[in-house]
């Protein structure tokens, strides 16, 4: 689960310096509309990886939670390796949750706070490279509440920075955003890099204690990796 705080932390520094410009954009009237949109926005993460943490028992059920800690390992390299490969998938995705954004929030504008609420459950689920990270976290837990609870910690890592930004934009002036920008792009691969590694060292179950722990059925054998 540290893992998933960590790869928040590092989200909410990539919001600063790539996604700021859409918080700042949003016109937030209150400290109560900035929550709720947060909350929103975290909660769209949590369900969707209790989604992932199914998904992920599904494997787990099967005896195969270590070919899919090693697959999607893979991924992760290989999305470092091949930046572009799913381009077109990040494409269509966007364009879906606009198209549905634009749909929904008219209607809830006679309430402002369902507005926020609403507006920051869909901005969760935007195309972002970490989120895609804390998703493959998320689904090799194996079940609905640990997925969920992953996420939860990935989105409240995002909050110190991303609060930063809601409530004061101007503590971030454009000098510091393109340094972040600029580190960002050797940041991420990184970590994306260092969980892809940990995923697949994790599949290969060689008893190493909190990175590779010797796991039978379920049952971690290793006494000091439990």
């Amino acid at each position: 689960m540290y893992l998933a705080l960590i790869t928040g932390f590092f989200g909410g520094l990539h919001c600063v310096g790539m996604c700021s410009p859409l918080l700042i954009s949003l016109p937030f009237k209150s400290w109560k509309s900035i929550s709720i949109y947060h909350v929103g926005r975290i909660l769209s993460y949590v369900l969707w990886g209790g989604f992932l943490g199914l998904f992920g028992q599904i494997f787990f059920i099967g005896g195969f939670q270590q070919w899919l800690s090693i697959a999607l390992g893979v991924l992760l390299l290989w999305i470092v390796i091949f930046p572009n490969t799913f381009h077109f998938l990040k494409i269509f995705w966007g364009k879906y949750l606009i198209q549905s954004r634009q749909f929904l929030l008219p209607k809830s504008k006679k309430n402002v706070y369902l507005h926020w609420f609403i507006l920051g459950m869909f901005n969760g689920l935007l195309p972002c490279g970490l989120v895609y990270v804390a998703s493959i976290g998320a689904t090799v837990m194996g079940t609905f509440w640990e997925g969920a609870l992953y996420m939860a910690i990935f989105g409240v890592g995002t909050l110190p920075f991303t609060l930063l930004v809601s409530f004061h934009a101007n503590w971030f002036p454009k000098t510091l955003k393109n340094k972040l920008q600029h580190k960002i792009h050797y940041i991420i691969p990184t970590l994306i890099l260092a969980t892809g590694i940990l995923l697949i060292l994790r599949g290969l179950n060689l008893g190493i204690p909190y990175i590779s722990p010797l796991i039978k059925n379920g049952t971690v054998y290793c006494s000091s990796c439990a």
